[in-house]
């Protein structure tokens, strides 16, 4: 059976579209259970295995410097975490699985 060059398009192009849908969560529940106060930023991307995203930082003068990471999946789901000084001090989570 040959394919006609529209069936061929057809393919790829929902072979292109449902890749999204294939790819794992960006961070689970039983990830965000591993994670414990006072690990590294580091430790926490090899556990989740993404980068998270730079939500806000905060660097004044006197203080310890804190940034806040966002691992946010397709459903909406998500971890935010906040380092100061490279050291987890707050984590609260939405809706994952």
């Amino acid at each position: 059976m040959r394919l006609t060059y529209t069936q061929i398009v057809c393919l790829i192009l929902f072979g292109v579209a449902i890749v999204p849908f294939l790819r794992p969560p960006v961070i689970t529940a039983a990830e965000y259970a591993r994670i414990q106060p006072g690990m590294t930023y580091t430790q926490v991307a090899r556990i989740t295995g993404e980068p998270g995203i730079v939500g806000s930082r905060s660097e004044i003068p006197g203080l310890k410097p804190a940034i806040t990471y966002r691992w946010t999946n397709r459903d909406g789901s998500q971890a935010i975490l906040t380092f100061e000084a490279d050291r987890l001090v707050s984590k609260i989570s939405s809706n994952l699985r």
